[in-house]
Parts: C-alpha cells; sequence; structure tokens
C-alpha cells in the first residue's frame, strides 16, 4: 500500500525494470515526452523533404513510443486498483486524509486518463497518416495532414509536461 504522497510512476518503473524491460523509465517522464515529440518532428521534416519512408518510418516509431508509455499507464492503473485507490469503483484507503486522498486520486484519474484518451486518438491518427504516406498522398508540396497531426501530437506532449510534475514530482522533497 502507497503512502499519502508517494508517486505511482517510480513504482511501476521499477517493476517493469525488474521483468527486464530497462526502458521503462524512459517512456514515462520527460525523456518519454521528449522522445515522442522528436521523432513527431522529424516525420514532419522528412515530409517536408518529401521522403514518404522517412514519413512512415517516424510516424510508426512515434506511434511505438505512444503505445509504450499507454502500457506503461495501463500498468499504473492495474496498481492502484490493487491499492485500492479507484474513487467511485474501488477505493479502500483507510490511512489518514482519506477525503483528501480521495480527491487527489479523483483528479488523478480524471486528467491521466483523458490525457490517454487523447493520446488513443493521436495514435490512431498517427496510424491512419502513416498508411496515407506508404500509399503516396504526400509529397514535399503537399503534406498539410502529416504537419497538422504533429500539432496536435506535440499538444498532447505539452499536456503531459504539466501534468507529470503535478502528479509525479510534487511532494518528493517531503
Amino acid at each position: 500500500m502507497r503512502t499519502l504522497g508517494q508517486p505511482t510512476a517510480p513504482a511501476a518503473v521499477r517493476a517493469l525494470l525488474a521483468t527486464g524491460f530497462p526502458h521503462a523509465v524512459l517512456l514515462s517522464g520527460p525523456a518519454g515526452t521528449g522522445k515522442t515529440y522528436l521523432a513527431m518532428a522529424l516525420a514532419v521534416r522528412s515530409a517536408q523533404a518529401g521522403s514518404a519512408k522517412g514519413v512512415v518510418r517516424l510516424l510508426g516509431v512515434t506511434a511505438a513510443l505512444g503505445a509504450a508509455f499507454l502500457a506503461v499507464k495501463g500498468y499504473e492503473y492495474h496498481s492502484e486498483w490493487t491499492d485500492g485507490l479507484v474513487p467511485a469503483l474501488h477505493f479502500t484507503y483507510a490511512g489518514a486524509h482519506r477525503a483528501g486522498v480521495e480527491a487527489f486520486f479523483s483528479l488523478y484519474f480524471l486528467m491521466t486518463g483523458l490525457h490517454a484518451l487523447h493520446l488513443a486518438i493521436g495514435i490512431g491518427i498517427v496510424g491512419w497518416v502513416a498508411w496515407k504516406a506508404h500509399r503516396g498522398a504526400f509529397d514535399s508540396r503537399y503534406h498539410d495532414p502529416v504537419e497538422v497531426t504533429g500539432l496536435y501530437w506535440h499538444f498532447v506532449d505539452c499536456v503531459w509536461v504539466f501534468l507529470y510534475p503535478l502528479f509525479y514530482l510534487m511532494g518528493l522533497s517531503r
């Protein structure tokens, strides 16, 4: 059982590292966000240069990193369910400040769940654009769908830049 103020991501990362998944730590924090941001930016640059192969490859990397992030998030959600920290559905926390802990996890699931939903939508869009690129729909003159997809992806990345410290880093100095 976690104590109040203890972040959930490091536990998930430790568990994934213990299973032999050495790069789990790179997927949940700023390093993971940076990797998807870079892969998408390079995909847009490839589209501007007219490299369909580069677009497809880099969008595939972007989608794979996004899916890996969702897998880590799914593991975290499972851990919180097991620990009885899911408000309204399975909340069994009996420690101090029960109401505050429940409010925290309500906001946590609302905000990270909305982020995960938008990420899943983004993965679908990235897959569709990669498929269109594979079929030759874009060149150096017309690549607007790749750029718009990049803008959406970067928006989702930027939201995580604010959510990560809010939920995972606050209170670590205590």
